[in-house]
């Protein structure tokens, strides 16, 4: 593993973040963040056990279909960097922001990397005002994962839970 992935994977540890990596099938090939204790095996989106834990709704207050859910669109190759406000119900209720997004990662079985931020919802976050930071995140962990997997990914893969 390579130093900027030591030092990534450091800095992700202490934020209330998980980042996952996630197969073709849904499946959680590698985890990182202080956050991502709280993620099972598999992609909400493709896991009814996993998606009891997280709720999504939509302006009108509807329930957000999993197949709408921001993994399954990642899946799908959609970029979508608003990503999705919604709930991880743990041990109490998280407001979450989940932003997924596709990945190109030749002779990995990675196929979409997902970003999970615990919002604040006293604070702008919650409504989306950190936008910018977080496309330009999520573009450079993408990149990352692309550019490196190599480097980065067996890290990931030896924190699966």
């Amino acid at each position: 593993m390579t130093d900027l992935s030591l030092k990534l994977s450091a800095v992700l540890d202490r934020l209330p973040v998980a980042v996952a990596l996630i197969s073709s099938t849904g499946h959680l090939v590698g985890k990182a963040g202080g956050m991502s204790e709280v993620l099972g095996r598999m992609a909400p989106s493709f896991s009814p056990s996993e998606a009891r834990r997280w709720s999504f709704k939509d302006k009108t207050g509807a329930d957000i279909p999993m197949s709408e859910w921001p993994s399954a669109r990642a899946l799908r190759g959609e970029r979508h960097y608003d990503g999705m406000i919604g709930t991880l119900h743990d041990d109490e209720d998280i407001p979450v922001k989940v932003i997924s997004l596709p990945v190109s990662a030749p002779g990995s079985d990675v196929a979409a990397v997902s970003f999970v931020q615990a919002l604040d919802t006293r604070t702008p976050s919650a409504s989306g005002s950190h936008l910018d930071v977080q496309q330009k995140l999520i573009d450079a962990l993408a990149r990352t994962i692309t550019d490196s997997w190599r480097d980065f990914a067996p890290a990931m893969i030896a924190r699966r839970g």
